[in-house]
């Protein structure tokens, strides 16, 4: 998935496998690196009324934007993978189902549609 996702730009869109953690990650950063720092801030600030981004902007001082949306990656994924009302699908997507749509991260199938 890493490789796949370096050469890929934010706009273009990923459809994983269930428990797809790992390609969530690698589409996610790679969007984060493409993305100038106005384009982050304004989905950090827009997606879910900003609920996951008011949880980051606690946790540390950063000393820029990438840095911070790299934390907001991390935090909205893990949120969701544990249910988190704060999660990337306010925690209804959980482990199986979790996904980002402003970085191209799309729902992913279920392991029972997928085998």
């Amino acid at each position: 998935a890493v490789g796949q996702c370096v050469a890929l730009e934010p706009y273009d869109l990923i459809f994983g496998s269930h428990r797809s953690h790992g390609e969530i990650l690698a589409k996610g950063l790679a969007a984060i690196a493409k993305l100038d720092e106005a384009a982050l801030q304004r989905i950090m600030e827009t997606y879910l009324d900003g609920a996951p981004l008011r949880v980051v902007e606690r946790l540390a001082a950063y000393d820029s934007t990438h840095s911070m949306a790299i934390d907001y990656l991390l935090y909205g994924t893990l949120a969701e993978i544990f249910g988190r009302d704060t999660g990337f699908n306010r925690g209804m997507g959980g482990s199986m189902h979790a996904f980002f749509p402003p970085f191209g991260i799309m729902p992913n199938n279920a392991i029972v549609g997928g085998s």
